[in-house]
């Protein structure tokens, strides 16, 4: 094991598929693990949607549910979550009965949402969770089904990091402790168009040695 020379040509078309997991919430748990970052981060949506609570919300590729749970504590009850991992959702719905709320968590596809026309108020897409299909065409189908799934006049709020800065300031290399049983190594580079940023991202455990080995792609996109 060691790097790799080109990163793109490891990338399946449908790494997000496998990728989202218990890993992935220990190797992004700073992030997407901290209420006090998901706090922010709602109190920055409603800022600039002023959603009333009696809201109809649909969070897109909600991951384990952080922002619609946040969201229901804060009173919101029309509320639905839908992600394609199957790990995620379900630790979603056990965050939501533990909690009490009544938030709808659903698996499913993006591109083919499993919602009646004109049925929400608002979708947000949140935590840089839009970019990652092989094809820009399969973006342009989410954004399809998230119009077709709006009521006239709803909002679409997406949270993405700047592309144009990234392709400026990403780290080729980087690793860091997750604790102090694990610890990951990252690899990164731009595809050839410049679209997208490939990374490669090794766990290891200390006694167990290499757990995952896995590569995945974000297209980038600028105001």
């Amino acid at each position: 094991m060691g790097p790799v020379e080109d990163l793109e040509t490891y990338v399946k078309g449908d790494w997000w598929r496998q990728i989202f997991n218990a890993n992935y919430l220990r190797t992004d748990g700073d992030v997407v693990e901290d209420p006090n970052i998901t706090k922010r981060e709602i109190d920055l949506f409603l800022d600039v949607l002023h959603a009333p609570k009696e809201s109809v919300i649909l969070d897109l590729c909600c991951g384990q549910g952080r922002h619609t749970l946040e969201l229901a504590r804060r009173g919101y009850q029309n509320l639905f979550g839908l992600d394609r991992s199957h790990y995620l959702i379900n630790r979603a719905k056990t965050l939501n009965k533990k909690a009490g709320f009544n938030v709808t968590f659903k698996e499913g596809d993006a591109r083919k949402l499993p919602f009646p026309n004109d049925k929400f108020d608002y979708v947000v897409i949140a935590g840089n969770s839009f970019g990652y299909f092989e094809s820009v065409h399969d973006d342009l189908k989410v954004l399809r089904e998230v119009l077709r799934v709006l009521k006239p006049n709803g909002n679409l709020l997406v949270d993405l990091t700047d592309g144009d800065y990234v392709r400026e300031n990403f780290q080729p290399r980087s690793w860091e402790w997750i604790d102090k049983k694990y610890f990951v190594c990252r690899e990164r580079s731009l595809s050839k168009d410049r679209q997208r940023l490939i990374s490669r991202e090794v766990i290891t455990h200390v006694k167990e040695g290499v757990i995952a080995d896995q590569f995945y792609a974000e297209r980038l996109y600028s105001q």
